[in-house]
């Protein structure tokens, strides 16, 4: 990867709101039913933690705790 890359992918935000729900939702469609399959709900959300912490997300949950809103931090 070329330092040019590099940066491309170090300044990526995420733009608007997601909910974790539907973005689990996409990301089982999208993968190899082989490697939709070894996905689990905790393990998405531990993935989730670490892209908030390199890409500097905010987690919100909702009122209701039914989901949990991913969004760019300040």
């Amino acid at each position: 990867m070329s330092l040019q890359e590099t940066d491309a992918v170090e300044k990526t935000e995420v733009f608007g709101e997601k909910a974790f729900s539907q973005t689990t939702q996409i990301l089982l469609q999208r993968l190899p039913n082989t490697m939709a399959q070894n996905l689990s709900v905790p393990l998405a959300f531990v993935a989730l933690l670490h892209l908030a912490n390199e890409k500097n997300l905010e987690l919100v949950k909702v009122d209701d705790m039914s989901d949990i809103i991913i969004r760019q931090g300040h």
